[in-house]
């Protein structure tokens, strides 16, 4: 019985020395194979990281235009929040061109300061000429003793007057 017990030990051992040795080739033919897909996958990465770092090299030499409006048109625009009337604003811009100067340097010339006041006497001369015809054409209600809102006296008043 001994001899039997041997036996079958040995055939266990044989088994588990072809059972290691088939171990041991797939574990060589895999690490094999994951070093290929590790090889493949760090290529992969290598590709992706050089192409962002184009990118990156592309965006920072790229300058980004900021669309700012000139600045005449900002002066312009100030010029019309201070209340300018816009046609002294196109005489203004005809001296400011003509002088070759901005829009707000402009407000001080001579010529400019001799439009304006020229533009300013029209206007109050334009103004003065409509003031006959305000107020006039509406008449004054007259109270009844039917007029809704009225007081006692008020009714007192009506009725002796």
């Amino acid at each position: 019985m001994e001899e039997e017990n041997l036996d079958t030990v040995e055939s266990t051992n044989d088994t588990e020395e072809a059972a290691t040795e088939a171990e041991g080739t797939e574990t060589e033919s895999t690490e094999e194979v994951d070093a290929a897909k590790l090889a493949e996958t760090n290529k992969k990465l290598y590709a992706r990281l050089k192409k962002t770092e184009e990118e990156l090299k592309q965006y920072k030499t790229a300058k980004p235009e900021l669309k700012t409006p000139p600045a005449a048109d900002v002066e312009e625009v100030v010029l019309k929040a201070q209340g300018m009337a816009p046609e002294l604003l196109t005489q203004l811009k005809e001296v400011a061109a003509l002088k070759k100067i901005s829009l707000l340097d402009a407000q001080s010339d001579k010529v400019f300061v001799a439009i304006k006041n020229d533009f300013d006497k029209e206007q109050k001369s334009k103004a003065a000429a409509l003031g006959s015809s305000r107020g006039s054409g509406s008449q004054k209600v007259q109270k009844t003793l039917m007029t809704p809102g009225l007081s006692r006296e008020e009714h007192k008043k009506l009725l002796q007057g």
